[in-house]
């Protein structure tokens, strides 16, 4: 090898080692709370919602992602629920905007009275 080649392998091994380090640094700041593995039981309650119905529905869409234990149970990862409620809340109505399902009486009223036939 030539001493022009050994430089560049030294300065490529450097390179590496500087980003192992770095997302090392990285992963350590991350809490033991973001690192936990929720049971399907407390990732439902901590969405609010049905264990065996919605949390299983969303698992099979791919859309929260677990890990597959050795026995065949699924957990799931604390930055995983943390994630998906971040995106839950983000594609709410904001506050200017009510669901349907809350309009009063008087509005439905109005709305029927406004149809003409």
């Amino acid at each position: 090898m030539t001493e022009e080649m050994e430089k560049r392998a030294v300065e490529g091994i450097e390179r590496i080692a500087s980003a192992l380090e770095r997302m090392v640094r990285i992963l350590s700041r991350s809490s033991k709370r973001d690192r936990a593995l929720l049971s399907m039981r407390r990732a439902a309650e901590e969405l609010g919602v049905d264990r065996n119905s919605t949390l299983c529905d969303l698992i099979d869409a791919k859309r929260i992602r677990t890990i597959k234990m050795k026995n065949g149970r699924k957990l799931i990862p604390a930055s995983e629920i943390r994630r998906f409620t971040e995106i839950f809340d983000a594609s709410r109505p904001g506050p200017d905007r009510r669901p349907r399902s809350q309009r009063s009486a008087e509005d439905l009223r109005q709305a029927i009275l406004s149809i003409k036939l």
